[in-house]
């Protein structure tokens, strides 16, 4: 399956696909996974790369992986504007680094997603 097949999720999306399962195969080396009871993520080979959790908070992952396709899956898992420009990784007009927490747009009528402090997103800040 290519990326093209790849639907846009949310953390109820990933849970009705799950449908009580611990993993199902979305397309090509790529799994929905439940961590938790309160945390699923998106898996392609042996990264987790998108992960939600039930509080709204989305971390990003590449595992050190700067691929297109990792890229892609980003992209159209979250709907979040993930991308790559002189080499460097991008969501929206943040820098992308390993370990981002962002809150996704309440509506495709939100052009941006929320950064959030790395301290927020465990309950530190």
């Amino acid at each position: 399956m290519s990326n093209l097949k790849l639907d846009k999720h949310t953390y109820a999306s990933l849970c009705a696909l799950l449908d009580g399962r611990d993993e199902v195969k979305m397309c090509y080396m790529t799994w929905a996974i439940r961590l938790d009871a309160t945390t699923v993520a998106i898996r392609y080979h042996h990264t987790n790369i998108i992960t939600y959790t039930d509080d709204g908070h989305v971390y990003l992952n590449n595992g050190g992986w700067y691929t297109r396709t990792t890229l892609f899956r980003m992209a159209r898992a979250t709907g979040l504007p993930v991308r790559q420009k002189d080499w460097t990784w991008y969501v929206g007009d943040e820098e992308y680094y390993n370990g981002m927490c962002v809150a996704l747009p309440e509506s495709d009528d939100t052009p941006k997603p929320t950064l959030i402090p790395a301290l927020d997103c465990y309950g530190i800040g």
